[in-house]
């Protein structure tokens, strides 16, 4: 960090504290981010809400490429308290899920929270595994594979999970 060792244990007191601040601020700044989204958009079909919602995931994780190695240390900690994500927005979104639903827009065999993890899931990943593919990418698409990706998982959503007839019996 470039500052004697005396100066950062006077401000944090420990490397733990200081991944706890750092965490903590990243956070905040995610559920001010999603909380203003969904706030501003609130007229919006349900359905709408969650492409939102998993639009502003993408772009908070692009614009901050190194989030993702925090939270996925977060997600490995057994401790419940490092957990990236918050149980009040998940439940907002999980809410939203579930009027979609109900709307007859997102099929109804889908558990809500199940949609919420398959989505962000699909974000995540993308970030920590773009290096893996950015080699298979053409090379006219290689400046546009986060937008084109982003489209893709749009479209998963929009046509992988929203109801155009009712689904086959297993």
């Amino acid at each position: 960090a470039g500052v004697a060792r005396g100066t950062f244990y006077l401000y944090f007191g420990s490397k733990a504290a200081l991944w706890d601040e750092v965490r903590g601020r990243l956070k905040g700044e995610y559920l001010n981010s999603q909380t203003t989204t969904l706030e501003g958009a609130a007229e919006l079909p349900p359905e709408q809400l969650l492409a939102q919602a998993i639009t502003n995931y993408f772009r908070f994780l692009q614009s901050r490429p190194h989030v993702v190695r925090m939270m996925s240390w977060s997600l490995l900690d057994p401790d419940p308290a490092y957990r990236w994500l918050d149980h009040t927005l998940n439940h907002r979104l999980k809410e939203i899920a579930a009027a979609a639903q109900e709307a007859g827009t997102v099929r109804r065999d889908l558990e809500p929270i199940c949609l919420l993890m398959l989505t962000s899931s699909m974000v995540e990943h993308y970030f920590e595994s773009k290096a893996e593919f950015t080699e298979l990418v053409p090379p006219e698409k290689a400046a546009d594979l986060d937008e084109i990706y982003l489209q893709n998982v749009l479209i998963v959503l929009r046509h992988g999970v929203l109801s155009i007839d009712d689904p086959p019996e297993a």
